[in-house]
């Protein structure tokens, strides 16, 4: 059986060097998708419909990739629900792939630091010594989004 794909790349106007639609075709099926693209100081991600691509940029963005897969993989239930989930990651770190969010807006961002919304130390139960402390910066919006509904952590490589 073969399966051909076709790929076709529209530009939106007014140019953005962020957006563009994608368009795939799968046999007889065509998909329409947003890409965005995010740039963060050790990486670059990469966004295609559902699927955020995080792309190293040099060693440390490597093991912040490697470390949010880790922790993803091994972490409690309750932790997990905290983070945006991790799919894959290369072995180097070069790149990892997770699910995709919304992100938050700053007003949306202000509102629920405001309310007192976003997780606190205490939602993080800190085991004590040889656990994982606190990988979120609060301070972000860009660090935060939404997956079905929920707001989670799409940044959690909060490490030296």
């Amino acid at each position: 059986m073969e399966l051909h794909v076709a790929l076709h790349v529209t530009f939106i106007w007014p140019p953005s060097p962020t957006r563009l639609l994608i368009s795939v075709f799968v046999g007889n099926i065509v998909t329409v998708m947003q890409f965005a693209v995010r740039r963060g100081s050790t990486r670059r991600v990469l966004i295609i419909g559902p699927l955020a691509f995080k792309f190293a940029i040099g060693p440390m963005g490597a093991r912040h990739n490697r470390y949010e897969a880790d922790l993803y993989r091994r972490t409690t239930p309750r932790r997990k629900a905290m983070l945006c989930p991790v799919i894959a990651c290369s072995g180097s770190g070069a790149v990892s792939v997770m699910k995709a969010a919304t992100p938050l807006t700053q007003s949306e961002f202000d509102e629920l630091r405001a309310s007192g919304s976003l997780p606190e130390w205490s939602d993080w139960d800190y085991l004590g010594c040889g656990d994982d402390g606190w990988p979120f910066e609060t301070h972000k919006p860009d660090d935060w989004g939404w997956l079905n509904g929920k707001l989670v952590a799409v940044d959690y490589a909060n490490v030296p």
